[in-house]
């Protein structure tokens, strides 16, 4: 009997501290997505971290939201590769894409699209990536969405 609750004790330990290591390898995959730091990533993700949490900080982004907000094409595309999910939006309801359109990250929006990622989105304000790029004059990124089948004609800037 002693020897079970022995070993459900460290087993409980052993569980407890796993889940403190992977909520500090999760912050540790956000700021060092956020300084376009891949050895950290790497360590991070190697490490146990989910490339696709969002709990860390107040906008709730992903580090690939990070990736696409600052234009760390590079690290959008290693995030992408390694199983990030392209439509997990943050508070503001903002995806990956939609901070591509808005910089005219041309690259980053065909893998987005090629991932999956939800071209018809619309954040809180309730623009679509497309919205944005229109905004932010970025003919190219116009043209990318309508290559992926977006129907500028059924199109409406009300939306």
């Amino acid at each position: 009997m002693t020897k079970r609750i022995g070993l459900n004790l460290i087993l409980l330990l052993v569980l407890s501290f796993s889940s403190l290591f992977a909520a500090d390898f999760d912050k540790t995959l956000i700021f060092a997505v956020a300084k376009n730091n891949f050895d950290r990533v790497r360590v991070a993700l190697k490490s146990g971290a989910n490339i696709n949490t969002n709990h860390i900080g107040n906008a709730g982004n992903t580090g690939l939201n990070i990736a696409a907000r600052e234009g760390y094409i590079d690290m959008a595309l290693y995030l992408l590769k390694n199983g990030a999910d392209p439509n997990i939006e943050n508070k503001s309801k903002r995806t990956p894409i939609i901070y591509a359109a808005e910089r005219g990250n041309g690259t980053l929006i065909k893998a987005l699209i090629q991932e999956g990622a939800d071209i018809h989105h619309k954040d809180k304000w309730k623009n679509t990536a497309l919205h944005l790029a229109i905004y932010k004059d970025q003919a190219h990124v116009i043209h990318l969405f309508q290559s992926a089948g977006l129907d500028l004609d059924a199109f409406s800037i009300m939306d």
